[in-house]
C-alpha cells in the first residue's frame, strides 16, 4: 500500500478556478490521496462547490471556517491530515497529473523529508498544455544550499510545489495574522528537513490572473510586513548560515531599494513616510553596496538614481 498523501487547499473567492484545481488533484496518477478543502469564509459559491466535491468523492473532506487567511486555513488542514506526507495547492492553481507521483518518488529515491519541483506561471486563466519536455536532473541539497536557492529566487519560498513528510510539522506551523508568512515558514522547514530533493520540472501551474493579496498594490501594512520578513531572513542567516550572512544582507538592501522604486510616487502619507525611512536606510549603507563586488551593477545604478532623488 502506497503512503497516503494529504493535499491541503485553502479556498477563498476562487469559484472561477476551483473546479480546475480540484479536477487536477482528482486526476493524479498517484491515487492514495485525501484532499482537504478549507473554505476560509468565502462569500461566493465556493462553499457549495466544496460540499458538492465532498459528496461526489469519498476522499475529499471540507472544513468551513470564518475568514482567517491562508495560514490559519493551512494550519487547520495540517491538524486533521491523515497522510504521512502533505502538499499545499492554492485553489486558483492546478497541477500536472504526475505532480504527486514525481515528488513522492524523489522523496523515496533520495531518502529525504522534502522534495521540490518547478512551476510554470499562467496569466491567461485558460488551461494550457502541460509541459512535455524531458525531465531535468534532480539534485539533492542540504538546508544551507536550499537557503541559497531562496536567495537566488525568492519565489521558491512559496509553500506549494513541495511535498513534505508529516514529521516536519511536529512543532511547526504557518505564522498567522501576517503577510508574507511563507518567508518565515520556508527557511525553517528547510532547516528541519536537513536534506532536500530539488527538481525544476514544471509540474505546478501558478495562476497569475487577477489580483491576489501579494500582487495587489502596496499599502502601509504590506510594506511594513514585507520589511519585517526581509529582516527575518537576515537574522535567520546570521544565526544558522553565517556563511550566507553578507549575501543575505545584500539581498535585504536590494529588496528595500526596489521597494523605494515602487512607492516613490505614492500619494498616501503613511506610505511616503515609509519611503523616506527606507530611502534613508539604504543610503546610509550605500558605500558598502556600491563597493561590494556581489551587489549587481543594475542595482548599483538604481542606488545612484536614488541618491540623486530620481527614485
Amino acid at each position: 500500500m502506497k503512503d497516503l498523501i494529504s493535499i491541503i487547499v485553502p479556498v477563498y473567492k476562487v469559484e472561477k478556478y476551483l473546479d480546475r484545481c480540484v479536477k487536477s488533484l482528482i486526476n493524479q496518477t498517484y491515487e492514495n490521496i485525501e484532499i482537504i478543502l478549507i473554505n476560509d469564509g468565502s462569500p461566493d459559491n465556493c462553499p457549495l462547490m466544496c460540499d458538492k466535491f465532498a459528496n461526489d468523492f469519498n476522499n475529499i473532506r471540507v472544513i468551513h471556517q470564518e475568514n482567517s487567511g491562508p495560514s490559519k486555513a493551512r494550519n487547520a488542514g495540517i491538524n486533521i491530515a491523515n497522510g504521512q506526507f502533505l502538499t499545499f495547492v492554492d485553489s486558483d492553481d492546478f497541477v500536472h497529473p504526475t505532480y504527486l507521483e514525481f515528488l513522492k518518488s524523489e522523496i523515496d529515491h533520495n531518502n529525504v523529508l522534502l522534495s521540490i519541483c518547478g512551476y510554470q506561471k499562467n496569466s491567461t486563466g485558460l488551461p494550457f498544455q502541460c509541459d512535455k519536455s524531458p525531465l531535468s536532473d534532480t539534485v539533492k541539497v542540504n538546508d544551507c544550499e536550499a537557503f541559497e536557492l531562496l536567495l537566488n529566487n525568492q519565489e521558491l519560498c512559496a509553500p506549494w510545489a513541495k511535498l513534505y513528510n508529516i514529521r516536519l510539522f511536529q512543532d511547526l506551523r504557518f505564522p498567522v495574522d501576517i503577510l508574507y508568512e511563507d518567508m518565515f515558514f520556508t527557511p525553517q522547514v528547510f532547516k528541519k528537513a536537513v536534506k532536500i530533493s530539488v527538481s525544476f520540472n514544471k509540474l505546478y501551474y501558478y495562476n497569475q490572473e487577477g489580483e491576489s493579496i501579494i500582487r495587489s498594490s502596496y499599502n502601509y501594512l504590506k510594506l511594513t510586513q514585507y520589511f519585517e520578513a526581509c529582516k527575518f531572513w537576515v537574522s535567520f542567516a546570521s544565526t544558522n548560515y553565517p556563511e550566507h550572512s553578507e549575501r543575505t544582507t545584500l539581498h535585504f538592501y536590494r529588496n528595500i531599494l526596489n521597494l523605494c522604486k515602487e512607492i516613490r510616487l505614492d500619494k498616501n502619507e503613511e506610505v511616503m513616510e515609509l519611503y523616506l525611512k527606507y530611502k534613508s536606510l539604504v543610503l546610509n549603507y550605500s558605500f558598502k553596496l556600491l563597493t561590494s563586488k556581489s551587489f549587481p551593477i543594475k542595482e548599483k545604478i538604481k542606488l545612484i538614481l536614488l541618491k540623486v532623488n530620481f527614485y
